[in-house]
C-alpha cells in the first residue's frame, strides 16, 4: 500500500511502528491512520514532527523505545513530546539543546527515557529542571555524578537509570551526601575500579529500583569495612584471572537479579563444580576470560549457571577431558598441512549454541521458535519479581493448591502444570471477579487440550460460575517454551490489570503478543 511504501522509503520500520501501536486491539486501523497523519502529508512527505526528530538525530528505534506500547494514545503522546523538544518553528529547546551542550547523546536521552510512553514529555520536563538550573548549567544532581573522580558519563547515567530517569532525586542522594562527596554505595565501588561504566552495564533494568539495587549489590561485593568481598576476589585472583569488567558482562542487564546471579555464578565454580572453571581455563585459546564473559555468558541473566554448566558439559568431561563433540570441531578445522587449529571458526557453533540456550533468559514480548525454555527456578524466581502488585500471584502450583489459593482470592494469577501423555505442560491460570480464564500457549489441537476441558469443569464444579479456555497459538508444538511464554502472557496481563473486564480484552493481550513477535 502507499501507506507502507511511504514508510519505507523515510526509513520507518512497520517494527516501529508496531511497538508504538501494540495493544491497541480492535482500534489499529484507526490509530495507524492517525500516526501516519501525524508524521507525513497528503503527498508522502514528512511532516515536522517526523522531520524536527530526525534532525536532531532521533532514530525511529529511538522513539519506539520511548513511546512504545502507548496504542491509541500515540498521536497526543509523541505530538506533546515534539511540543516539548521543539519550538513553534522547529528548533531544539533547551530541554534538548542543555543536554546536547552537557554531553548527552540523543541516544542516551532515548535510553533513559525507554518505556515512559504517554509520560515521555513530562518526564523529560522534570529531568532536565532537575539536572539543570534556570539559566541551563549543572545542578548538583547531574555535577555531582560527573566530576572526574566519580567518573560517570551521560551514557552511564541514562543507562542505569534506564526506565527509571524520574528517580535521579533519589538515587544522588542515594550515593552522595550534601557535601557532594559520595557515600559508601558508590565509593567503595569506585575505590576497587569497579567503574561507573561497569555499574552501569550490571544495574541497567533495575529502572525505579535503583536505590535498592544498588545496596544489595554492594551488600554483597564488599564487607562492613568497605574491602571487597569473596565474590569479587575469588574471581579477580591471579590464578583465575577474572577482570571486574568481565564480571560486568557476565552480570549485563541483571538489575535487580545482579546479587542473586553473581552467588549462585560464585557458588558454581568455587564450591560445586569448581573444577569446571579450570576446565575451560585450560582451554585458553578456544575459551579465553574475555570470549566467556563478552560473548559466550554475556546477558545470559538467570540462566547463566545453566549455561556454564551445559557449555561444559558440551565440551568437557567429568575430568576435564575433551567430548567427543569438542574434538569434531577441532579435527574439522585444523589445517592437515602444518596442524594449526583455526579457534574462531570452532568457537562459532558454541557461540551459536549460547545464544540459542539464552533466548528467553528474560521476560520480554519475544517468543523464539526454538527453545528448551526456562528452568522452573527460572520461572518462579521471574514471578517473585512480579509480587509488587496487589493482585495475588503464585508460583507453579498443581491442581488442589490451585484451588485452594482461588478460593481465597477475587483476583488470582499462577502458572498450572497439567499433565500430558509424555510431557509435563504449563498454561496460565487468571481469576478475576467471576470470570476464569485457562490461557494455553498452544492450539487447541494437542495432547493436553482434553485435560485442560477436564480441568475446566472440575473448576465449575468448584463453584465457578464461568470459566473459559482460550487458546492462544503462541507456542510452536514442537518447542518447550510453554513456561516462557506463560510467563510473558502474565507479565502484559499485570500491565494491563485494571483494564481487563472481559474475555474479550485477554484476547486482544494474545494478539499484541502475537503482533509485537511477528515484527521481530
Amino acid at each position: 500500500t502507499k501507506y507502507l511504501q511511504t514508510l519505507e522509503e523515510n526509513g520507518v520500520y512497520i517494527s516501529n511502528v508496531s511497538s508504538i501501536l501494540s495493544r491497541v486491539g480492535i482500534k489499529a486501523k484507526q490509530a495507524f491512520k492517525d500516526l501516519y497523519n501525524l508524521w507525513f502529508d497528503e503527498n508522502g512527505k514528512p511532516t515536522q514532527y517526523l522531520k524536527d526528530f530526525t534532525e536532531v538525530g532521533f532514530k525511529m528505534s529511538n522513539l519506539s523505545a520511548i513511546v512504545g506500547g502507548v496504542g491509541t494514545n500515540a498521536h497526543s503522546a509523541l505530538k506533546d513530546f515534539h511540543t516539548v523538544c521543539f519550538d513553534s518553528k522547529g528548533n531544539p529547546t533547551k530541554y534538548l539543546t542543555d543536554f546536547t551542550k552537557a554531553g548527552f547523546k540523543i541516544s542516551n536521552l532515548a535510553c533513559g527515557l525507554c518505556g515512559s510512553r504517554t509520560k515521555a514529555a513530562s518526564i523529560l520536563k522534570n529531568f532536565h529542571d532537575i539536572c539543570f538550573d534556570g539559566e541551563g548549567k549543572k545542578a548538583r544532581y547531574l555535577s555531582d555524578f560527573t566530576k572526574s573522580n566519580i567518573g560517570f558519563r551521560p551514557s552511564d547515567l541514562c543507562s542505569i537509570l534506564s526506565q527509571g530517569i524520574d528517580s535521579l532525586e533519589e538515587f544522588h542522594d542515594f550515593c552522595f551526601y550534601n557535601t557532594g562527596k559520595p557515600k559508601k554505595y558508590l565509593r567503595n565501588f569506585i575505590k576497587a575500579e569497579f567503574t561507573p561504566n561497569l555499574l552501569s552495564r550490571v544495574l541497567h533494568d533495575a529502572r525505579s529500583n535503583i536505590c535498592s539495587a544498588l545496596r544489595e549489590f554492594h551488600k554483597i561485593c564488599f564487607d562492613s569495612k568497605g574491602k571487597p568481598t569473596k565474590y569479587l576476589t575469588d574471581f579477580t585472583k591471579k590464578e583465575i584471572g577474572f577482570t571486574l569488567e568481565n564480571l560486568s558482562y557476565i552480570l549485563s542487564w541483571s538489575g535487580t537479579n545482579a546479587v542473586s546471579i553473581l552467588q549462585d555464578f560464585h557458588t558454581l565454580c568455587f564450591h560445586e563444580k569448581k573444577e569446571y572453571l579450570d576446565h575451560f581455563l585450560a582451554e585458553k585459546e578456544l575459551f579465553s576470560l574475555g570470549k566467556l564473559s563478552k560473548k559466550l555468558l554475556k546477558g545470559a541473566g538467570l540462566k547463566t549457571c545453566s549455561i556454564f554448566k551445559k557449555l561444559h558439559d558440551l565440551c568437557f568431561d567429568e575430568t576435564g577431558a575433551r567430548t567427543e563433540y569438542l574434538n569434531s570441531l577441532i579435527e574439522e578445522y585444523t589445517n592437515v598441512d602444518d596442524g594449526t587449529v583455526d579457534f574462531k571458526q570452532v568457537f562459532k557453533p558454541l557461540n551459536e549454541k549460547c545464544k540459542k540456550l539464552r533466548k528467553g533468559a528474560s521476560i520480554g514480548g519475544v517468543i523464539y521458535q526454538e527453545s528448551e525454555g526456562m528452568d522452573l527456578e527460572s520461572i518462579d524466581y521471574n514471578i517473585q519479581l512480579m509480587m509488587k502488585t496487589g493482585l495475588k500471584i503464585d508460583k507453579i502450583l498443581d491442581l488442589l493448591n490451585v484451588k485452594k489459593a482461588m478460593c481465597n482470592n477475587n483476583q488470582y494469577l499462577s502458572i498450572l502444570l497439567v499433565k500430558g501423555t509424555n510431557n509435563d505442560h504449563a498454561v496460565v491460570l487468571f481469576k478475576k471477579n467471576d470470570i476464569v480464564s485457562i490461557i494455553d500457549p498452544l492450539g487447541i489441537k494437542s495432547e493436553f487440550s482434553s485435560s485442560l476441558e477436564e480441568l475446566r469443569k472440575d473448576f465449575i464444579a468448584s463453584g465457578n460460575k464461568s470459566v473459559n479456555i482460550i487458546y492462544s497459538n503462541l507456542q510452536q508444538v514442537d518447542s518447550g517454551t510453554c513456561a516462557d511464554i506463560s510467563l510473558i502472557l502474565i507479565k502484559n496481563i499485570l500491565d494491563t490489570i485494571q483494564s481487563i473486564q472481559s474475555i474479550e480484552d485477554i484476547v486482544n493481550i494474545i494478539e499484541n503478543i502475537r503482533a509485537e513477535y511477528n515484527n521481530t
